[in-house]
């Protein structure tokens, strides 16, 4: 029987696949390899055929330069045997042959004979012993048919040599460019070009292997910039055997396709990865699965994946870009690929407004659609290009700011005048080029922003740029241009609601920023807000900015005031919104408190922590311990309401929230008090354990003090008794760091004072605690619980 021809040199990443096909031969009588042209399925054939399962006869039968089907039994029947009986017909002649035998043929290449699949199964059926192993680029389509598709082969993970030795795709490529000559060695300042070209040509063993022979006159960088710029004809050999050729391969191939397939494959080109919704749009609506499922038979269409529940697929580059050089209309393509990536986009922008997070990632998973669909708007239609510019503020967001600023002006050249859509982006970009190249920069783009706002008359936008740039000048330090900027916003003029309330916000964070919790001009200018959102039936805002009144009240020491603003928002987040309950019940809880009231106080807040102790240790954590703070001063524990203070600060601080001057004053006040009632040391030991205590054990402290309990753990140990006097808070300090083994110098330098004052610091330590020893001094530091 005849063997299989031999190859040169071994196949190169295929041991998974080899194996399963070897696996599939055992158990399967007609297994077929599917893939498209150039995938290596020859050469895993031939190397299966060096290795057969069970020791069985083979041969290898090449169908490729047969064009017609009835050819194909007599060209197997040549394969086995060098001098076949002339009279015989070819399929009795085979049975004969085999007649008692085991043989596995492989029969390479049936993809241009479309009866080939009969031919075979009629082989199969009259002789037990057969087994075929066919290659195809679509399957057969008999019974007991086994397909395998080959996939390509795998790309590097890391762009160093390392990379690309370990990977198939990257081993294939230097194996043959060492053939040629070339990199013998491989450079480390070659390997990302490597990489990135083996990407570029998806794997596909014939593309890298043409690819890596072009390396006789260029180096892997020049190579990868002419495949960038010319495709395929950069590495398909001129005259070439078509077999050997990617374009011939992929030209043949698409010669199966009607005119709809055609089309619906032209569709497919235009797009960076898509699903059945983009297509179809890009298609015009029509339904493209019959389409579809047989651009994938025909493996033009690669393996889909899934994504957040949706099918998606793409083109190999290696296809996609000779479809998109032979297309007839490429522009007319482009354009309603654009104008259907900008529908996604407005969906995906409206499901973010609307608070579905599944925006965001259909917006990330578009992100290439996009960006494509910007150029070809760029193109055809600037203003339709600023506004998917605008939707994609998630995605710019998400690392991209430097590729958003990029990529505005040219969008911005093509304008025929400023409109509202400018102003919006404007804004946009100045937050991109903010946090890109600092506030300096920024600001110059939101006066841009605001410039264009007047000028078309787009009083939302006018807003959101005074916002931005009154936040840009308290960040600079420009206190004059803070207050030129409020004084603007209290004339701010307009008709829109949504207007007025954004200007009314940003001037009240100026004010707040510029005169503290304690100034006059806030609480005016939330009250001008409320009337204006109780008038369009916002009671969202309304609950919202009633607590800030009722907060502010009580940074002032404004009880009554605090607690009447306070029972009007409760009164509407019982009915509008309970997820802010919390702390509306928290401000009141504090008033009530600072009023002498403590039995409604503690009845207000034992219903904040029973009611939803998962809401209660959540978000407004911290609210509710300083509200509890506010109720164990009124019970004259000052100690728990120092640890409660402390643990408010950390749970603050812990959910990435920074403590502004109000919460900041409301803390300093609550400690101010604790250390009017209690000995410095005590209460320092009660802020280190606040700030270290579990969550649940201060709620359930506090619910301890509510019930009447006995106050549990409001001291890490028992209350310490110092000998000689009370330490303050700087000797508090320094014991810590004797505590902990610190020198005076190192001391000194730590907490910014001379050794010497450092010295004297300690003796007097000692003298307090009634030790004479510095070792003394250390171990009662550890006793009291300070280190």
């Amino acid at each position: 029987m005849p063997e299989a021809d031999g190859d040169l040199d071994p196949i190169i990443g295929r041991d998974v696949d080899l194996a399963r096909v070897r696996d599939a031969i055992a158990a399967h009588r007609l297994v077929t390899l599917t893939a498209p042209g150039g995938s290596g399925k020859t050469r895993l054939a031939r190397a299966v055929l060096h290795d057969v399962p069970d020791g069985r006869e083979h041969a290898f039968v090449d169908a490729s330069p047969l064009r017609e089907t009835d050819l194909l039994a007599s060209t197997i029947l040549t394969a086995l045997t060098p001098e076949p009986a002339a009279e015989a017909e070819p399929v009795t002649a085979i049975v004969s042959l085999l007649s008692g035998r085991h043989l596995l043929v492989v029969v390479d290449n049936l993809e241009q004979l479309p009866g080939a699949g009969a031919v075979i199964a009629r082989l199969l059926e009259a002789a037990p012993g057969l087994s075929v192993l066919a290659t195809s680029r679509v399957p057969l389509g008999q019974p007991g048919e086994i397909e395998i598709a080959v996939p390509p082969l795998a790309l590097p993970a890391e762009d160093t040599p390392a990379g690309v030795e370990a990977s198939p795709a990257g081993r294939l490529f230097l194996a043959r460019a060492r053939m040629a000559g070339r990199l013998v060695s491989l450079d480390p300042a070659d390997a990302p070009a490597i990489a990135a070209l083996v990407r570029r040509l998806d794997g596909i063993p014939l593309a890298i292997e043409l690819a890596a022979a072009r390396t006789r006159i260029m180096t892997p960088t020049e190579l990868l910039a002419r495949i960038e710029r010319l495709g395929l004809r950069a590495i398909d050999p001129s005259g070439s055997d078509e077999r050997r050729s990617m374009a011939a391969i992929i030209a043949w191939t698409m010669s199966l396709l009607d005119a709809t397939e055609r089309e619906v494959l032209a569709a497919a080109a235009a797009c960076e990865g898509f699903d059945l919704d983009l297509l179809e749009a890009v298609c015009g609506g029509r339904d493209v699965v019959p389409a579809l499922e047989h651009l994938a038979t025909v493996a033009l269409v690669g393996n889909p994946a899934v994504h957040e529940g949706h099918t998606r697929f793409r083109l190999l580059e290696t296809v996609r870009d000779h479809v998109r050089a032979t297309t007839p209309d490429p522009d007319a393509l482009a354009a309603a690929h654009a104008w259907a990536v900008s529908a996604r986009a407005e969906a995906a922008w409206a499901a973010i407004d609307g608070g579905d997070a599944g925006g965001a990632a259909a917006m990330e998973l578009d992100i290439d659609n996009n960006r494509r669909a910007i150029i070809e708007l760029t193109r055809i239609d600037a203003d339709a290009a600023l506004r998917l510019w605008r939707r994609m503020h998630p995605a710019w967001m998400n690392g991209r700011l430097h590729e958003a600023i990029e990529r505005f002006d040219p969008i911005r050249a093509g304008l025929a005048a400023p409109t509202p859509e400018l102003a919006k982006s404007l804004s946009n970009l100045a937050i991109y080029v903010r946090l890109a190249r600092g506030s300096a920069a920024g600001r110059a783009i939101r006066q841009e922003a605001a410039h264009v706002a007047r000028e078309v008359g787009d009083p939302l936008s006018l807003a959101s740029s005074l916002a931005g740039l009154a936040e840009d000048a308290i960040i600079q330090g420009d206190v004059e241009e803070a207050e030129r900027i409020a004084e603007e916003l209290s004339r701010f003029s307009t008709d829109q609601p949504d207007a007025r309330l954004h200007a009314d916000e940003a001037r009240v964070f100026v004010l707040l920023t510029l005169d503290g919790p304690l100034g006059d001009r806030a609480i005016p200018a939330f009250a001008d807000m409320i009337t204006i959102a109780r008038r369009e039936r916002r009671n969202d805002m309304v609950m919202a900015w009633l607590g800030n009144i009722a907060f502010l009240h009580l940074c002032r020491g404004e009880y009554e005031a605090s607690l009447r603003a306070a029972d009007e928002s409760i009164a509407i987040a019982r009915t509008q919104n309970q997820t802010y309950l919390p702390i509306q019940l928290a401000y009141r809880v504090t008033a009530l408190a600072e009023l002498g009231r403590l039995d409604e106080a503690a009845a207000v807040l034992s219903e904040v922590i029973g009611s939803d102790l998962a809401k209660a240790s959540g978000p407004f954590s911290a609210d509710i311990l300083r509200a509890g703070a506010a109720v164990a001063l009124a019970k004259d524990q000052p100690l728990l309401a120092a640890r409660f203070a402390s643990g408010s600060e950390h749970q603050a601080l812990a959910q990435g929230d920074e403590l502004d001057g109000g919460d900041r004053l409301l803390l300093e006040r609550t400690m101010g008090e604790a250390r009017r009632r209690s000995r410095e040391i005590d209460v320092e030991l009660a802020i280190r354990d606040g700030a270290q205590a579990n969550l649940i054990d201060l709620l359930q402290a506090l619910t301890d003090l509510l019930s009447g309990s006995p106050a549990r753990d409001a001291l890490p140990k028992d209350s310490p008794t110092l000998r000689h006097g009370e330490l303050t808070r700087r000797e508090v300090e320094i014991l810590t760091l004797v505590g902990q083994g610190r020198s005076d110098p190192e001391i000194a330098e730590l907490l910014f004072i001379s050794p010497k004052t450092a010295s004297v610091h300690v003796a007097n330590i000692k003298g307090k605690l009634g030790v004479e020893t510095r070792l003394e001094a250390a171990l009662r530091a550890r006793e009291l619980g300070l280190t």
